[in-house]
């Protein structure tokens, strides 16, 4: 029989025959229910993927920038480091050298201590009178120096044998 052909009775078949299309309605749609989902959620998973593929884009570049931030801190830290290791080495030194230094000027003081003791006595003395007794006794030495060179040179300009003048030539 056909659906339109049929007519109701009763008012309680025309409310089931209502019912029934409803139902009908209800089942195409609930049929036609995956075809929709297939569509909207093919829109959504799209969506997501290239949220996705954005989120990790922008991960991607975070990841960057957050190594070049180290990187530069990193950088940045090490050219401290060294800094503060070069200014404790140059203290370090500078106390050792004030120390070694500050050694050695009492030894200098030690030294000229033993200095002066050791030459008060000639500093007593005039040295004028120094100055006349270290002449005189180059004096002495020049002359006696003269006469010795005088008294060669005779011996050398006359020998006691005379000289064979072959055996020179």
């Amino acid at each position: 029989m056909n659906k339109e052909n049929i007519s109701p009775r009763t008012a309680r078949d025309a409310l089931i025959i209502e019912l029934l299309g409803d139902v009908g309605s209800i089942h195409d749609e609930i049929k036609e229910l995956p075809n929709l989902l297939k569509v909207s959620l093919s829109e959504s998973l799209k969506m997501i993927a290239s949220a996705v593929e954005e989120a990790e884009k922008t991960a991607e570049k975070l990841k960057e920038e957050t190594q070049a931030v180290l990187v530069a801190s990193s950088q940045a830290q090490l050219h401290q480091v060294q800094e503060n290791i070069g200014k404790l080495v140059k203290s370090s030194i500078d106390t050792a050298v004030e120390k070694s230094l500050s050694g050695a000027k009492a030894e200098i003081q030690t030294l000229e201590d033993r200095i002066d003791s050791a030459t008060a006595g000639i500093k007593k003395h005039n040295p004028a009178i120094m100055n006349y007794v270290l002449a005189i006794m180059m004096t002495a030495m020049i002359v006696t120096m003269l006469f010795s060179t005088i008294y060669l040179w005779g011996k050398f300009m006359k020998p006691e044998r005379p000289l064979d003048t072959r055996s020179v030539i």
